[in-house]
Order: structure tokens, then sequence, then C-alpha cells
């Protein structure tokens, strides 16, 4: 299924931009989700570590501080949050499972609690969202007690597109802007 959506993805670039050779179509290379806090305790790491083992199916790796910052009190190689690198197929399943979701909690009346995205920043090689709510997940949704204080979850697209007229015209083949 997957591999029919790309190659229907492919058609439709090559259709539109004139490609000449199969690796000069856009795609997206990687995907990062990560948390990141400015004052971490363990036990919110543990939690936010967790949560993108549950969501991914990968385990994360935990961030640390390559330089020491003294007003937030934070020494250097301390951990100030946990990340998750997705490449080719699961970023894919992954991909297709959030932007499914997205639609339909958007769509739907009845969510008890808006979803929110904030802070969308967006060149011509990467896009970078994040979400607030993380009653996006369904398998967050049901342990609603142990992530209920977890900050946002950011996600960022990475992508060999060369300027952003393809990039845009990828996202709106992947169904993702308007």
């Amino acid at each position: 299924m997957i591999e029919n959506y790309i190659n229907k993805i492919n058609y439709d670039l090559i259709k539109y931009f004139n490609y000449r050779y199969l690796e000069s179509i856009p795609k997206i290379k990687i995907l990062v989700i990560s948390f990141t806090y400015k004052r971490p305790t363990i036990k919110l790491i543990l939690k936010s570590l967790l949560a993108i083992e549950i969501i991914t199916g990968l385990r994360g790796n935990i961030v640390t501080t390559k330089k020491s910052n003294i007003s937030l009190n934070i020494r250097k190689g301390e951990p100030v949050g946990c990340k998750v690198i997705l490449r080719k197929k699961e970023m894919l399943m992954f991909l297709s499972r959030l932007f499914l979701v997205r639609i339909y909690k958007f769509k739907s009346k009845s969510t008890r609690q808006k979803t929110v995205v904030q802070n969308i920043t967006c060149n011509a090689r990467s896009l970078s969202f994040n979400y607030n709510a993380l009653n996006l997940f369904h398998e967050l949704e049901q342990h609603y007690f142990i992530f209920k204080d977890l900050g946002s979850i950011n996600f960022t697209l990475i992508t060999n597109s060369k300027n952003f007229t393809e990039f845009n015209y990828l996202l709106k083949s992947l169904k993702y802007s308007n």
C-alpha cells in the first residue's frame, strides 16, 4: 500500500516538474521526533522517552547539552530531552498514521481537547512543527494520567528538495498542507 502511494506521488512530481532523472525527485529523507525542556527533571525525561517509544515503536535517545547555561542552571552534559530519528519504511508508516489521525482529529467535533499546532517553521529543505496536545495519539490518550504533564512534541521533516515549490508540492501530495 505504501509503495503504491509513493509511486503515485513520484508520478505526480515527474508530471508536474518534468524531471529527467529519478534521483532528482524530491523525497522525505528523515523524520525527527523529539521532546525538549528548559528545566528538565529525570522523571520528565523518562516519561518523554516512554512516550516516544510507545508512539514510534523505537527506542529514543537522550539529548544532552553541549554548553552550560547559567541562566537556566544547566550544566554541560546534562539531559534536556529525547529524540528518535525515523527513516525509510518506519518513517512512511508513521507519517501516514500521523496525517490520517491529524485530519480525523481536526474534522471531528467531539474531541475533548483541541489539538493545537504551534511554531511551524518551513524552508526549502525542512518543515518543523509542534503539537502541544498529546491526545493526538490514541496510545498516549489511554494513559492520560502518566503523560499529562509532558510538553509539546516536535516533528521535523527533512527532504532533498531544491526549492520551496518542490517542497510545497510534495507536502500537498502527502495531504499535509492546504
